[in-house]
């Protein structure tokens, strides 16, 4: 097996993979073989289009069917779907571009991602949530200083 070093990893960087490793239970160093494993996996070869890579992995759970089932994920529980050929083929035709869809009976549009995305863009959102607040703090305590002053 070949080894990687990698040197000057900024110490947010490191605790992110650690509370990934966590969540999917297994050690930093699996979590970033992981990681560098789907990475490189397209490299070199052909790729299947999206939505038959989709369809295919939900085929356990019975993506075909015309009846909607709970599947357990990380973040949750989702429900299967059942595409039609032809949102098979825009998904397919989709590229690198998400995929959105559209709730028709509250014109919400979703933005389809896979759940590995999505929590990684959910950490980034609370670690700017926190960010926001601690700099709000620091404004407010900042002003409060200029008040005091004679």
């Amino acid at each position: 097996m070949a080894q990687l070093l990698v040197r000057h990893l900024d110490g947010d960087v490191k605790a992110k993979l650690q509370r990934r490793a966590r969540r999917h239970g297994h050690s930093t160093e699996e979590e970033i073989r992981e990681i560098l494993r789907n990475a490189v996996r397209g490299e070199g070869g052909t790729r299947a289009p999206f939505g038959s890579r989709l369809a295919a992995r939900f085929a356990v759970v019975h993506l075909d069917s015309d009846v909607a089932l709970p599947v357990e994920f990380p973040g949750g529980v989702a429900m299967t779907i059942r595409l039609t050929e032809e949102q098979q083929q825009a998904i397919d035709s989709a590229g690198s571009t998400p995929p959105q869809v559209v709730d028709p009976r509250t014109s919400a549009a979703y933005v389809l991602i896979p759940a590995d995305d999505y929590e990684t863009v959910r950490e980034l959102l609370g670690e700017e949530r926190r960010q926001k607040a601690i700099r709000k703090v620091a404004l407010r305590n900042a002003a409060g200083r200029n008040q005091e002053e004679p």
